[in-house]
């Protein structure tokens, strides 16, 4: 049985989710990084959209390097634009701040996967 997503907005962009949405109508981006996940088409994502969301992040992240929602969101947004490295070195320290997120630990598990196979 797949584990159910709930999230109340995209923590890439920050935009509402609708309700058992796997993907930000606004954004583009994927909501959590699955095994079964498809990513978006390239050409579906707002890139400056997240490109302002990665700015932003980066900017709480000089702020307070200890913000996991921060280093999760930028996780996730570098693996929905295909940086699937940069996306496994935030996911890891989302997981060092929080070792009792089963999630996070699962998918930083899909992308070194993921960076094996490529």
């Amino acid at each position: 049985m797949a584990a159910e997503i709930i999230a109340l907005v995209c923590p890439v962009c920050g935009a509402p989710l609708q309700k058992d949405s796997s993907e930000c109508v606004y954004c583009g981006s994927l909501v959590a990084i699955r095994a079964d996940s498809v990513r978006s088409h390239p050409a579906k994502l707002k890139h400056s959209v997240i490109q302002a969301s990665i700015e932003s992040y980066r900017a709480t992240i000089d702020r307070d390097p200890s913000d996991e929602t921060a280093h999760y969101g930028l996780g996730l947004a570098y693996f929905n634009l295909g940086l699937v490295n940069e996306a496994a070195d935030e996911l890891t320290q989302a997981a060092r701040l929080t070792p009792e997120n089963p999630s996070i630990q699962t998918q930083l598990a899909i992308v070194y996967a993921e960076i094996a196979r490529s």
